[in-house]
Formats: C-alpha cells, structure tokens, sequence
C-alpha cells in the first residue's frame, strides 16, 4: 500500500496543457532548425539581398553622416590616431579628411543589425543616399565632391598597384587582425569588457558575447584563417606587413609623391595594428621591425588626424 494517496501523482490540467505546449513549441522549433538547415538558399534570394538598397534613413541628408563603432574619440587608442574599431569605418573617415570634406561620426556598436539588409558598418548617409560599403561610400563621395579626385591622375600601373595593395590589406592583414580579436582568449576578454561598458542587461551580455564568437568564428572558419594555428596568423600578417613595407619603400605615400584613396586604407589599417595595444599586441612590435611604415604613420597622423594628441610611436 503507497504512503502517499493516489491523487498525489496527477498533474492538473492547467499544468498538463502548459507541458504540453513547451513539448509541441520545442519539436516545432527542432523541425524548423532542421528544415533550414537542408535548404539550400536560392541564387535569386542570395543576389536580391546583395543588391538590395537600405530601405531607412539615418543621419542628415545635407550632409556625410558615417556610423561606425565608436562615436568620436571614444576608442581607447584614440589619442594615438585610432577613430575607430573598424579600419573600414576609419578608411571613409580618412578619406573625407583627405578630400575635405566634413562629416559626422555616430557611434551605432552594437545596434549595427537595424541597417538592412546586410547588417553590418560601415554605414554612411552621403547626402541623402544611404549605403553600406566602404568602397560605395566612398565611390559616392567621389561624385559628391566632383572634379576633386585624388585618384584622378593615376596611371595604369599605379591602378593596379592600388589594387594589389588594397586586396593585401582588407582580404588577408584584415582577416588576421580579425582572428586576433575574436578567436583568441586574449580578444575575447577585450570584447567582453567592451561589452559591458555598453548600456546592454547585463544578464543578455554572455548571450550576445556567444552569439558574436559563434558568428564571427563561422566567418573566420569560412575564410579559412581560423584553420591555422596562431603562430601561423601572425606569421601571415607580419608578412603582409613586410610587403607593404617593401611597396613603400622610401616613398611619402604609397603609390608615389602624392596621397591616394589607397593611403586611406593603409593608414586605417597600420594605425590599428601598431596602435592597439589591447587586440594586436602581437604585431605592434612591427612599428620598430619597419621605420619606413612608422614613418609613414606619424605623417598621415600629423597631416590628417591634427586634433588629437599625439605620442610617440
């Protein structure tokens, strides 16, 4: 004979219902997880996303309005020349500053996902016309500002020099530095505590954080970066480094005398590598290995970030 009395083991009704609905939202789930994960996304879906205009407006349409990851000044390095966390926001940043034109910094970290439909910055408003490329930014700004093209009288060669550089700094340097940030022990940390200076619920702060090293992993994986070990990242950005170290040579600007779109680029990408200290101390040790690159820093700093208090690199 049991001790307790046989109602003890019924489950009410109400909670009965309510089991079940977890039960019947859960399988639901699992079905549609595995549904998405069979299919194949369409050449039509994938080209109409990559081409598909942003459909709302942020910032002044009488003007430049760039959304990055920080507001103005705010990166810990700012006071060593560092804009910006992204070397792609601080290329459009440099670049207006090389072709004279004003503009204002928003910081939009970590409500990046609101510019549909690709989600990511930079973004810029350019008189109205919204977009979320660098290199279109830029190409904007370029018809914005007419007749005024640094890149005018370029010739053939210098062209395609631009262009070897340019896929030597953002598809491989970048990638590197990237790798440093989010697979590493030491990125992660700087991520976290990044994370928890914004005005985010502290208990959504581990969720955001898994999902962006989830993600970010995923790209890096893709990429194939993150399938070498780290000594061997490291060895591929100090070569990229050495490359352009040689490209320049003795040079004031890397295509030549005068300053180009490409020097933007490569400014926004030493500056970070020598300069943040937090992510890339790996590589910043680079700045002593190659004065010419050092060099060349400090002049861009001094000509074009003049408001910020500079220190020796």
């Amino acid at each position: 004979m049991s001790m307790f009395p046989e109602h003890y083991f019924l489950v009410p009704k109400q909670t009965g219902d309510f089991l079940l609905g977890i039960a019947v939202t859960v399988t639901v789930a699992a079905m549609y997880k595995i549904y998405r994960f069979f299919q194949e996304p369409s050449i039509g879906y994938m080209e109409a996303r990559a081409s598909a205009p942003m459909p709302e407006k942020s910032g002044d349409d009488s003007t430049i309005t760039i959304f990055g990851f920080d507001t103005a000044g705010a990166h810990s390095a700012s006071s060593r020349g560092v804009l910006d966390a992204s070397p792609f926001v601080m290329y459009v940043e440099i670049y207006c500053r090389m072709m004279g034109e004003p503009y204002t910094k928003i910081g939009a970290f970590p409500a990046e996902s609101r510019f549909r439909p690709r989600n990511k910055l930079p973004v810029a408003n350019v008189c109205g016309m919204m977009l979320d490329d660098s290199r279109k930014i830029i190409d904007e700004i370029r018809k914005h500002a007419g007749n005024n093209d640094m890149d005018a009288d370029l010739d053939d060669e210098q062209r395609a020099m631009a262009r070897l550089v340019g896929n030597t700094l953002s598809q491989s340097l970048f990638w590197c530095m990237l790798y440093n940030k989010f697979d590493t022990n030491r990125g992660r940390n700087v991520f976290r505590r990044q994370l928890s200076e914004q005005k985010i619920p502290r208990p959504l702060r581990p969720i955001i954080s898994a999902m962006a090293f989830r993600q970010m992993h995923a790209q890096l994986m893709g990429h194939g970066i993150a399938r070498y070990s780290c000594a061997q990242v490291l060895e591929r950005a100090r070569d990229d480094i050495a490359t352009v170290s040689q490209i320049l040579g003795s040079k004031p600007f890397i295509l030549g005398d005068q300053p180009s779109s490409t020097d933007a680029l490569l400014y926004a990408m030493l500056v970070l590598v020598f300069e943040d200290r937090e992510l890339q101390v790996d590589l910043t040790s680079t700045k002593y290995v190659y004065p010419n690159l050092a060099a060349y820093v400090e002049r861009m700093r001094k000509r074009y970030v003049p408001e910020l208090d500079k220190k020796e690199l």
